[in-house]
């Protein structure tokens, strides 16, 4: 049953019609604890340190921060009663993570032999009186009223890029994600009030990813709108889901190495031989950059996640999109050639180089790669909040200053070369994701992570890695997470979602240069993160610049 609220309602019946649409959904299942998967158990792990926090609260290393911009009259207790509906459909939003009395599974290894877990995390129900009271808990007790179009995005774009570095959670005792409201005040502003609000969420990234945060943004609206909460697999599950096998368990079935698995490392290793570039020219040298150890200029401690926001408006993705069509492709292809090209104009422009080595990452939705009760969906997660998300990577070479022969700086005849060679590496996106699924690449990388996770310590590799001053912690030269279009419905009663932006911490490890992006209502938003000093803010501004005047220029769209 949908209820709506009409036009001119009273505020206190749209209230109660909103209460009663929330309570008929609202109905959340008994939560069976699980164990957490090698990819959710390094996702969750911490800056602290091990042993116990002294307030319970711990500040995420790899935390997903997203951002969601508002149209219309959403007021706090519409927000916390979005917030707790989706609580009550979506139990990895009511998780905690720690280890809980009595016996714990054993580790099992690729020949089947069992060995006990050093390290034994579970999903448990965070402890709370009721949904409402857990609900207080996520949704921050302070809202900021900020004055001025201009001041009121750079508010929200500010907290989104803090948060990224400062993502402190109550991870044992739940709950591990926080959203903080950031209202545009229309005080002495000519003409009708306009309401408009920014939530800023902040996310344990072991519980979800992007797709996952359009689930949980809708829910939230149409729960506050006085909507109902979405559709259910079925007549059983309406009032809630069941908390989803870990990725490890939905994929890689039983922990076996095949012919395959060895194949995906010796690929793996040949990429690590031939030292892809991924930090910069014009940084000092691998010795004065270890000066000071972690707390120097571009120690660990020292380096901090940044941001820098940019949209196509929505006539120019449509042309994109259909040049990409032209040539069977994707707009996550195109993408990822233009941040290839950027890269060989904004990070090493310097130098006689005739090309580049790159190593590019990509992100995938892994859904429809497990098995399992909902596999026929082409979603394991049966559709519930989780982190399903994953990625490919691969070696590729670049032209030297590709993007800058592509715009015509260098002439007509120097521009059509470059957009053959923009093409041919949009092409080579394609390849890799075709090969995944061919060679099952995914598969093999899963089971790879698994068993390092368990048997080689892999975030003490990676822990080493983040200090080490000739990489400072890149792994990758670029990479895009596109999450596509926005799913839903961008209008919800009287909400009108108008802009998301997502992204992940930088600043330990990571890319050279990370873009994350998403489509809302043909407008795609684009996010890039990277990790100062490693990239200068005036580098980060021109990378971005760089990507949009790259695409623009293949598609052959007027600057």
């Amino acid at each position: 049953m949908t209820l709506q609220v009409q036009e001119g309602s009273s505020a206190a019946a749209a209230e109660a019609l909103a209460a009663r649409s929330a309570a008929a959904s609202a109905v959340a299942k008994p939560f069976v604890s699980r164990k957490l998967g090698s990819f959710e158990k390094m996702l969750t792990k911490t800056r602290d340190g091990a042993g116990p926090a002294e307030d319970g609260v711990r500040t995420l290393t790899t935390p997903h921060v997203w951002a969601a911009v508002i149209d219309g009259d959403l007021p706090r207790s519409s927000l916390k009663r979005g917030i707790e509906a989706v609580l009550a459909r979506h139990p990895m939003l009511r998780a905690c993570i720690r280890t809980p009395d009595g016996p714990k599974e054993p580790l099992i290894n690729i020949l089947g032999e069992e060995r006990e877990d050093g390290d034994p995390l579970y999903f448990c129900e965070s402890e709370c009186e009721s949904l409402g009271a857990l609900a207080e808990r996520v949704l921050a007790p302070e809202e900021d009223e900020i004055s001025g179009d201009e001041a009121f995005t750079r508010e929200w774009r500010g907290r989104l890029e803090r948060n990224l570095d400062n993502a402190r959670l109550p991870v044992s005792a739940g709950p591990n994600w926080r959203v903080e409201a950031i209202r545009l005040s229309g005080r002495g502003r000519p003409g009708p009030r306009r309401r408009r609000t920014a939530l800023v969420c902040t996310m344990n990234h072991a519980l979800e990813d992007q797709r996952s945060s359009n689930v949980m943004l809708q829910g939230i609206l149409e729960a506050a709108a006085g909507k109902a909460s979405g559709p259910a697999r079925s007549a059983d599950d309406a009032g809630g889901f069941d908390l989803p096998p870990s990725m490890e368990a939905a994929i890689v079935e039983g922990k076996q190495f095949r012919r395959n698995t060895l194949g995906y490392m010796w690929d793996q290793a040949t990429v690590a031989i031939a030292q892809p570039m991924v930090v910069p020219d014009g940084l000092p040298s691998v010795d004065e950059r270890s000066e000071g150890g972690d707390e120097g200029p571009f120690g660990v401690s020292s380096r901090k996640s940044a941001c820098e926001f940019s949209s196509v408006p929505a006539d120019d993705v449509s042309v994109m999109l259909q040049a990409c069509r032209e040539r069977g492709l994707t707009l996550s292809g195109a993408l990822s050639a233009a941040c290839l090209m950027a890269c060989s104009d904004v990070a090493h422009a310097e130098g006689s180089r005739g090309s580049n080595r790159y190593k590019f990452l990509l992100a995938v939705d892994l859904r429809r790669f497990g098995t399992g009760d909902y596999s026929d969906m082409d979603d394991w997660t049966g559709g519930t909040v989780a982190c399903a998300g994953g990625a490919i990577d691969y070696a590729v070479k670049v032209p030297a200053g590709s993007g800058s022969r592509l715009v015509g700086r260098d002439g007509e005849e120097a521009a059509r070369v470059a957009r053959e060679e923009f093409w041919r590496l949009a092409e080579r996106c394609k390849t890799a994701t075709r090969d995944m699924v061919e060679k099952e690449t995914l598969r093999e990388a899963v089971a790879v992570f698994d068993w390092a996770m368990e048997n080689m310590s892999i975030w003490a590799s990676v822990d080493i890695e983040s200090r080490n001053a000739k990489t400072l912690g890149r792994a990758y030269t670029c990479g895009v997470s596109n999450m596509g279009r926005y799913p839903f419905d961008t209008q919800v009663g009287n909400l009108s979602l108008k802009a998301v932006h997502y992204g992940t911490s930088q600043s330990a490890c990571g890319s050279l240069f990370q873009l994350s992006c998403g489509t809302i209502d043909g407008e795609l938003f684009m996010t890039l993160q990277f990790a100062e000093p490693v990239v200068t803010r005036e580098a980060g501004e021109a990378y971005l610049r760089g990507i949009i005047d790259n695409l623009r220029a293949a598609c052959v769209i007027s600057q």
